[in-house]
């Protein structure tokens, strides 16, 4: 971080906490539904966290219920309120900036990395789900670390990252918004919810709309998505849920990054910056993603000591796409980009899951205890088709332009799979996982510890055919995963925990010699210290861990295959806090030291130590919001965060791509805004300006990305409730 910047952070933040405004008294909490309207909670379920940016509860951890604070592992929350108030509606790159141990890539890859390994799909209310994301129907995203995620199967060691939706209310309530900004931002929200009859079937309805441009040129992008939700109470204390959510997502020109120099004949690892905007991609160029879902869950109380939830899960997701590569550098003496290839893909993937969870509560003497049992099944089928211009044809006018002038670019190229001669990609693929897990979370010595214990017994079978050879093969696969964790409350404020977990993931497919490759597998160790201090006003969690996975896939950078290298290791530690000076004045951030690097491969040697991709060694970010709670500005709000991401490798292929190390960045975002009711109604208002990047910072994130200066975006909501 530059010295001005820090001077102007701190400026800012003390003349936040030092205001004036902050004596004011604080005024009542925002009003709730009336006690005889709030439905009973199940040990499965989370209160909604409307209102708030914290929670001290958690159910992706341990699949039930969890105040955070005894868990022998660190879970992170962000609510859907900072994900309004911070206009971070579908990237995790800023909905999670201010949450220890998370990197993501860019705008449209959803690809992130927990305590540095990567993972490639998220969960969604325990289910995967890869890539699709609108915080339209979102309560809070729960980020689950260290392999303790692999309590719901295939999992990165690094953790993992479950978006748990927003459920019916048993009151009438509604809310629209909508936002506009720079760089052609536009977003409309609509959402609603109640009882629909007596109080036992009770709906919600969420549906948004959002247009952008980022940086490069005809780079954009449209998301559309609405959700679903109908719920049923029966009078014996049962609840049957049925969820549904669509999403449209095309984006077009997508992927873009500034190119490196080519000079006399030498690739640089310096970036062609003068290029400014300029996207190699033709506009025509994009990713068509449409995702439909549905889950049915039935829970029912069997007994005062026994639960029982079974959930039925159903998705197809589409994701049709046209891309043209090419060399990733530009030739400064020709001013062109070289090697340009049309690629079409089309294909999709069926994903249908069942879990049921059997959750008893007993004592054993003055020991307490929640044992869970749980069955799942899930079952992947993929197809994908692909073509491409043949390599005799890319040098022909009529099906080619093979060279981009970039002073007067010519983007011509055939996408038309009739005349994509190339068919060379066409074959389908099925996984089916079965697995039993048990878990026991022992509370002893008057509830001051908890030992939790957790095993995972998973059978995995795959299938594929190439229909381009009529090649069919079959494999089966077995892994055991376990967790052991220990919380120890050492007084009121202060807990001391510990853990070691293992992970397992499949590695699809088969070596050169035919046979299948070795599971994925992570283990991992963490420890650390929980605490609220001054009254509950200051709330810390640090953590130290080591993660390492093994069986690691890379593509071999000169012979393009697939290898088995070796493994992987991170090890670091984290910090979270969130202190609450008044019921006005709230600050809170984390801040992250890792080192995560390839410590063994079989291919290439000169790779031991060299740094995992898009991964900062450190990372941090404070945040903090004041509200006018009293006086004649009642409802004024202002929010104020700054980020810093460190520098990063974005490559491991040898040459200049290896050598090239994107810089550290920092980012100063804020907002105000007014919020108040119309008297003597249920209607409230709320409008606020979210000013992006403040000290208008040239910067790059992901895989060579160029970030947006300064913007600018309007919010008015009207709810009523």
């Amino acid at each position: 971080m530059r010295p001005s910047h820090s001077t102007q952070l701190a400026c800012a933040f003390l003349a936040l906490a030092a205001s004036p405004l902050a004596a004011q008294p604080a005024a009542p909490s925002a009003p709730t539904a009336p006690a005889k309207d709030v439905v009973q909670l199940s040990p499965f379920e989370v209160q909604d966290t409307s209102g708030s940016y914290s929670s001290s509860m958690t159910s992706s951890g341990t699949r039930i219920r969890a105040d955070i604070r005894e868990l022998p592992f660190s879970v992170g929350i962000v609510t859907s309120d900072f994900i309004g108030d911070f206009a971070a509606f579908n990237d995790y790159k800023d909905s999670l900036a201010y949450t220890s141990g998370v990197s993501s890539r860019g705008n449209y890859n959803q690809a992130y990395y927990v305590r540095g390994l990567q993972n490639d799909g998220q969960l969604r209310n325990g289910f995967f789900r890869a890539g699709m994301f609108d915080a339209a129907n979102v309560d809070r995203i729960e980020v689950i670390k260290g392999p303790n995620a692999g309590i719901y199967g295939r999992a990165s060691p690094g953790g993992a990252i479950n978006v748990v939706t927003k459920m019916p209310t048993p009151f009438p309530s509604s809310a629209a918004t909508v936002r506009y900004g720079d760089n052609q931002f536009r977003r409309y929200e609509l959402g609603a919810s109640g009882p629909l009859f007596a109080k036992k079937l009770l709906f919600r309805l969420d549906l948004a709309h959002q247009t952008e441009r980022f940086y490069y040129d005809h780079e954009d992008f449209r998301q559309d998505t609405a959700s679903g939700v109908l719920q049923y109470l029966f009078e014996a204390g049962g609840k049957l849920t049925f969820e549904a959510d669509w999403l449209d997502k095309p984006m077009r020109a997508n992927g873009a990054s500034t190119l490196f120099r080519r000079v006399a004949g030498v690739t640089t690892s310096q970036l062609a910056e003068e290029l400014g905007r300029f996207n190699p991609a033709p506009p025509e160029t994009g990713l068509n993603r449409q995702l439909k879902a549905g889950n049915l869950t039935f829970e029912q109380k069997l007994t005062d000591r026994i639960q029982f939830r079974a959930t039925a899960h159903s998705s197809v997701r589409l994701d049709p796409s046209l891309r043209v590569g090419g060399d990733q550098f530009y030739t400064v003496e020709t001013r062109t980009v070289a090697n340009r290839l049309a690629d079409l893909q089309e294909g999709g993937t069926r994903y249908v899951a069942a879990q049921s969870d059997l959750l008893i509560d007993f004592d054993t003497g003055p020991v307490q205890q929640k044992l869970l049992a749980t069955f799942d099944f899930a079952r992947d089928t993929s197809r994908d088709e692909r073509w491409r211009v043949l390599a005799a044809d890319r040098n022909n006018p009529l099906y080619n332009v093979p060279t981009l002038n970039v002073g007067a670019p010519n983007y011509f190229v055939v996408s038309d799979k009739k005349l994509l001669r190339d068919f060379y990609r066409n074959d389908t693929s099925r996984g089916d996982t079965s697995a039993v897990f048990v878990s026991d979370r022992v509370y002893f010595a008057g509830k001051r510890g908890l030992l939790l214990l957790g095993g995972r017994q998973n059978w995995v079978k795959s299938t594929s055919r190439n229909y381009a050879n009529g090649a069919t093969t079959e494999q089966r696969r077995k892994a055991l995963t376990y967790q052991l964790g220990l919380n120890w409350k050492i007084n009121e404020p202060l807990s001391v925990y510990a853990n070691y977990s293992t992970s397992f993931r499949v590695n699809a497919g088969l070596d050169l010699a035919g046979k299948p490759w070795d599971n994925q597998k992570g283990k991992g160790r963490e420890g650390g210290f929980k605490e609220e201090l001054f009254d509950q006003k200051l709330t810390l969690t640090t953590a130290y861990f080591d993660i390492t996975r093994f069986n690691v896939i890379r593509t071999n950078a000169v012979t393009r295959l697939q290898e088995l290298t070796g493994r992987e290791n991170s090890q670091g530690w984290e910090l979270d806090f969130q202190y609450k000076f008044s019921r006005s004045l709230l600050l809170f951030g984390q801040y992250t030291n890792l080192k995560s690097r390839i410590t063994a491969d079989l291919q290439d040697p000169t790779l031991v130590g060299f740094p995992i991709p898009f991964v900062p060694d450190e990372s941090y970010g404070v945040a903090a919001r004041y509200d006018l709670r009293d006086g004649r500005l009642k409802g004024l709000f202002v929010t104020l965060g700054y980020k810093s991401v460190g520098t990063i490798t974005t490559s491991t292929t040898a040459g200049f791509q290896r050598n090239y190390r994107q810089a550290a960045y920092t980012q100063l975002d804020g907002s105000v805004g007014y919020a108040w009711k119309t008297t003597g109604t249920r209607f409230s208002h709320k409008v606020a300006v979210n000013l992006k990047n403040l000290l208008d910072e040239n910067h790059y994130f992901g895989d060579r990305t160029r970030g947006l200066g300064f913007a600018s975006y309007f919010a008015y909501t009207i709810s009523f409730r």
